[in-house]
């Protein structure tokens, strides 16, 4: 079962309320690699339980408090963990979605998606709620069946 909690990592939080949807919020400053190695690893074993359940989850990465880059050693790390797991994102995602306002953002992940290419599909959109709007479209374009609440949820946020 997954607890559908808020976990922070020293700022770097992952949000499980509306199970499968995952939403992680990236914050002002720079995170410690630490904690961004903590982030993956948990992410990880929230794919690994989706697989485990025949479930699949659509991410949404949030980047619009986001002033900082992160470091080399994170973009570097990140992009190792996104070609290692590419496997399990295959069969326990749908996709995601990332929300950025700025250009230099999106730039930046584009050039992450250009080394390790997102195994699902994957967008930008400038406001949570696209997010939200688009996670919905992918459940249902996938035909996976969600609770009447959760459906109503999403199509709130």
């Amino acid at each position: 079962m997954i607890i559908r909690l808020a976990r922070d990592f020293q700022g770097l939080r992952v949000l499980t309320e509306d199970w499968p949807v995952i939403v992680i919020e990236f914050p002002e400053a720079r995170v410690p690699d630490a904690a961004l190695n903590d982030c993956l690893f948990y992410l990880e074993d929230l794919l690994k339980r989706a697989k485990e359940r025949n479930e699949r989850t659509y991410t949404i990465t949030d980047l619009t408090r986001m002033h900082e880059f992160p470091a080399m050693s994170q973009r570097k790390h990140t992009t190792e963990w996104m070609s290692r797991t590419l496997p399990l994102q295959r069969v326990a995602s749908l996709g995601g979605a990332t929300v950025a306002r700025g250009s230099i953002l999106r730039a930046f992940i584009n050039a992450v998606h250009w080394v390790a290419p997102p195994a699902m599909p994957s967008i930008f959109v400038a406001t949570r709620r696209e997010a939200f709007a688009e996670a919905l479209n992918a459940f249902q374009k996938a035909r996976v069946p969600l609770g009447s609440e959760l459906r109503a949820a999403l199509g709130k946020r």
